[in-house]
C-alpha cells in the first residue's frame, strides 16, 4: 500500500510556545491602556472632560478604537513575520489572524474590569 510523502508542519512545534508568546505580546499594551485609564481617573481629568461635555459612551468608544487599532496591528505584524517565516505554511493565515485578533479584543474586557476597582494607576497596570 503506498503512503503519502512525509510533511515536515513547523506549525506543530511552535504551537506550544504559541500562547506563551500572545501573552507576552499583548501583555505591554493592556499594561499601558489600564495605567493611563486609570491615571486619567486619578487627576480627575476625565471628570474635567466631562463637564465640557464629553459624553460616556464618546470617551470609551475612543480607548476601544485606540485598543482595536493596536491590536489589528500586532496581529498582522505578527501573521505577516509567521507566515513570512514558513511557520504557517500548511495552516491558514487568515484563521491565525482572527485567533491573534480575537484574543487581543478579549483583553478589553479585562482592561475595563480593572480599571473600575483600582484608584492608583501603577497598581491597576500591574494587576492587569
Amino acid at each position: 500500500m503506498k503512503n503519502n510523502p512525509y510533511v515536515q508542519d513547523d506549525f506543530e512545534g511552535v504551537f506550544g510556545l504559541i500562547s506563551f508568546f500572545v501573552t507576552l505580546m499583548y501583555l505591554i499594551p493592556v499594561y499601558r491602556i489600564t495605567f493611563r485609564i486609570v491615571s486619567e481617573k486619578e487627576s480627575r481629568a476625565r471628570e474635567s472632560m466631562r463637564m465640557m461635555g464629553l459624553q460616556d459612551s464618546s470617551y470609551w468608544l475612543s480607548w476601544l478604537t485606540y485598543y482595536f487599532l493596536l491590536v489589528s496591528t500586532i496581529s498582522l505584524v505578527i501573521t505577516i513575520v509567521l507566515g513570512q517565516s514558513g511557520v504557517t505554511k500548511y495552516s491558514s493565515g487568515f484563521l491565525f489572524f482572527i485567533y491573534l485578533w480575537l484574543f487581543g479584543m478579549s483583553l478589553f474586557g479585562i482592561v475595563m474590569m480593572t480599571q473600575a476597582f483600582f484608584d492608583k494607576g501603577r497598581t491597576a497596570g500591574l494587576v492587569a
